[in-house]
């Protein structure tokens, strides 16, 4: 028996695609904004970044920041 494309996919496609992706979705976007409101992100001056063209821009090593709490 032929395996469906979808079916293991982590949000899967059509007709019995995952009822909470939505909700996965904006549940990311508002921690995400949650961080950004709540702390100042900067970056290490001395790190040199180097990104690799993939699918998506990527960085090659990880990118080393420190996080402020806002006051």
């Amino acid at each position: 028996i032929a395996k469906h494309p979808f079916s293991f996919g982590v949000f899967s496609n059509g007709k019995r695609k995952c009822a909470g992706e939505p909700i996965g979705k904006i549940d990311i976007a508002c921690t995400l904004a949650y961080i950004a409101k709540t702390f100042d992100m900067s970056l290490n001056s001395k790190q040199k970044i180097k990104y690799k063209l993939n699918v998506m821009m990527e960085s090659v090593f990880p990118v080393m920041c420190t996080f402020k709490l806002r006051k």
